[in-house]
């Protein structure tokens, strides 16, 4: 059986670790981008399943990286995990709600994490 494929965009280097092998612990791939240039760089060159994206990054906010990302691929518009420590914006609630998004608080435990990522790979 072929793996899905997670592309991790988080400039957090312990946490991408965590995540990476969260994923890995649960028969996926996956590949770390550290920050939105590099992400578009991989996506680029190879096709992910889904994306986790952290919404806080050194070089553009989360929201407008899904946007460029979108741009790139319409299939990604329901492929997307977001992540932050941070409070949601009304802006990021009515995204997740009008395209079916997915949002992880952080910290988060691996039962909420599994969580959200069997909930959108039945619809991948």
């Amino acid at each position: 059986m072929i793996k899905k494929k997670f592309l991790i965009v988080e400039d957090e280097n312990s946490l991408s670790e965590i995540i990476l092998k969260m994923l890995e612990a649960f028969e996926y791939e996956g590949k770390v981008a550290r920050n939105a240039t590099e992400a578009v760089r991989l996506l680029e060159n190879t096709h992910y399943d889904a994306i986790i994206l952290d919404l806080t990054l050194p070089d553009m906010n989360g929201i407008d990286l899904y946007r460029k990302i979108i741009k790139m691929d319409s299939k990604y518009r329901k492929r997307i995990i977001f992540t932050s420590g941070f409070e949601t914006s009304k802006e990021l609630d009515k995204l997740i709600k009008e395209n079916e998004l997915h949002f992880l608080s952080k910290p988060f435990t691996i039962d909420q994490f599994i969580s959200v990522i069997d909930e959108l790979m039945k619809n991948i």
